[in-house]
C-alpha cells in the first residue's frame, strides 16, 4: 500500500509523479483549492518510487548558512523593477552568458504560476518580482532532467519546497545550481483567480497582468495592481488599503496547510544559495544604508560559494558581508515556519464552510483587520478635535 506524505504536510510539489513508471499519479485540486497528488490504484504497481523521492517522507540534507551578504544590482533599472535588490536578475544574466539554462516562476494568462525552463534573455522579465501564490513545478521537471542528461548546466531558482523536490530528483547531477527564494507561505492559485475575477466584475474591466509588488508604485510598498489590455492600471491596493488577497497573504491567513508546518523553514537550508529581503540589516552590526531594496544572500554550500563568487566577479553587484545571525534574527522564516493565528483558524472554518469561496471566507476577516488598524487613527482624530475645542473654549472664557 502506497503512503504518500499526509495532506497536512504535502507541498504539492509533484515530485512523487516524476519517477512513476506507470504515470499513475496526477495533481488535482481539492474542494478548498489546494493541489495534491492522487494515485490511480488500478494502474499502480506499488514500486514505491514515489515514496522514496518525496522530500517530506525523505528529506534532502540541508546546510546551515556559512556566509551572509547584503547585495543589490548596480544596474538601477534591474534593481528598481525587482522585488528586492535585483540579485536574482544578475544571477540569471550571468547564467545565460555562460550558456546555462535557467528556471524561474512566471505568471500564466489565467493567473496561475508555474516554473519555466529557458535559455532566452527576454524571459527574465517574466521571472522577476514576487508572486504571492502557489506555483507548480511538475511540468518543468522532465525538461530540466533532459537538459542535465545532455550535459547542460542549469540554474534553478524556486521556493524552498520546490528546491527540496529538485534536490531529490537530481541528487546525482553536478551541473545544477539550486537557488532558494525564502518563502513565507503559498496561497492556492484559485484564491488569486477568484479575487481577480471579483475585481474584474466590480470594475467592469478585464485584467491581463497582475503585480504583487508593482515597481510603478515602488516594490517596497507591496502594491497589488491589475492592468488591462491597453496597459492601464485599473486597480491598485495594499493590505492597509483593504485588499483582501493582500490581507490573506501578508497576515498569514490563506496559505496552504503545509506552509504552517514547513519542513524547510529552518536553519539548515536546501539551496546552495538563499535569497530574501534583508529585514535584519543593521540590527547586529551598524550599517550605512537601510534595508529597502537590499537582497540578503546566504551561502550554504561550497558550490554556492564558488558560483556566487563568480557572479560577483562578472556582474555589477554591490556586495557587503554581514553576520549570518543578523539575517536570521531579522527574518524568522530562515529558522521556523509561519505560525498559525486565530484569524487563520477562523479562515479554515470559513473556507471549508463555503467550499473554497475565497472572497466570502476572507472578507469578514479582512474587514475586521481594517477596523482594528483604523481604530487608533480615529481615536487620534477625535482626541485632536476635542483638544482643539477645549483650547477654543478656554480662550473664550479667558477673554471674558
Amino acid at each position: 500500500m502506497i503512503k504518500l506524505a499526509p495532506l497536512s504536510l504535502c507541498t504539492g510539489c509533484g515530485a512523487c509523479a516524476y519517477p512513476c513508471p506507470k504515470q499513475c499519479i496526477t495533481m488535482r485540486e481539492d474542494m478548498i483549492g489546494q493541489i495534491y497528488p492522487v494515485i490511480d490504484n488500478n494502474i499502480c504497481i506499488e514500486c514505491h518510487a514515489c515514496e522514496k523521492i518525496c522530500p517530506i517522507l525523505n528529506e534532502p540534507e540541508g546546510n546551515s548558512p556559512v556566509k551572509a551578504y547584503a547585495s543589490w544590482s548596480q544596474n538601477m533599472e534591474n534593481r528598481r523593477t525587482s522585488a528586492s535588490g535585483g540579485v536574482a536578475h544578475e544571477i540569471y544574466d550571468y547564467a545565460l552568458d555562460r550558456g546555462y539554462y535557467i528556471v524561474g516562476a512566471l505568471t500564466n494568462p489565467d493567473f496561475s504560476v508555474s516554473l519555466k525552463v529557458t535559455d532566452k534573455q527576454e524571459d527574465i522579465s517574466a521571472f522577476k518580482n514576487s508572486k504571492y501564490v502557489f506555483s507548480s513545478g511538475y511540468n518543468a521537471f522532465n525538461e530540466i532532467r533532459d537538459h542535465l542528461r545532455q550535459g547542460h548546466h542549469v540554474v534553478a531558482i524556486g521556493v524552498s519546497c520546490q528546491i527540496a523536490a529538485m534536490r531529490k530528483m537530481y541528487r546525482n547531477q553536478p551541473n545544477i545550481i539550486f537557488v532558494e527564494i525564502l518563502c513565507h507561505g503559498m496561497t492556492p492559485h484559485s484564491y488569486l483567480q477568484q479575487h481577480i475575477a471579483t475585481i474584474e466584475r466590480d470594475m467592469g474591466t478585464k485584467a491581463v497582468r497582475v503585480n504583487f509588488r508593482d515597481p510603478a508604485f515602488k516594490t517596497q510598498t507591496f502594491m497589488f495592481t491589475l492592468y488591462d489590455k491597453d496597459g492601464k492600471c485599473f486597480y491598485a491596493q495594499r493590505t492597509k488599503d483593504g485588499d483582501s488577497y493582500q490581507y490573506g497573504y501578508h497576515r498569514s491567513v490563506s496559505y496552504r496547510e503545509n506552509c504552517y508546518h514547513c519542513h524547510f523553514a529552518k536553519e539548515q537550508r536546501v539551496g546552495d544559495i538563499v535569497l530574501c529581503d534583508f529585514y535584519g540589516l543593521g540590527k547586529t552590526t551598524p550599517c550605512s544604508y537601510n534595508h529597502e531594496k537590499v537582497s540578503c544572500v546566504l551561502i550554504c554550500t561550497e558550490v554556492g560559494k564558488e558560483f556566487f563568487r563568480d557572479v560577483v566577479k562578472e556582474r555589477n553587484l554591490f556586495v557587503e558581508e554581514r553576520p549570518v545571525k543578523e539575517a536570521q534574527e531579522g527574518n524568522p522564516r530562515l529558522t521556523c515556519p509561519t505560525p498559525k493565528t486565530k484569524s487563520r483558524l477562523k479562515f479554515e472554518q470559513n473556507i471549508r464552510r463555503t467550499k473554497g469561496d475565497f472572497e466570502v471566507a476572507v472578507t469578514p476577516l479582512a474587514e475586521r483587520y481594517m477596523k482594528l488598524q483604523n481604530a487608533p487613527r480615529i481615536m487620534h482624530y477625535y482626541y485632536a478635535l476635542l483638544n482643539k475645542i477645549f483650547k477654543m473654549s478656554f480662550k473664550r472664557l479667558y477673554k471674558k
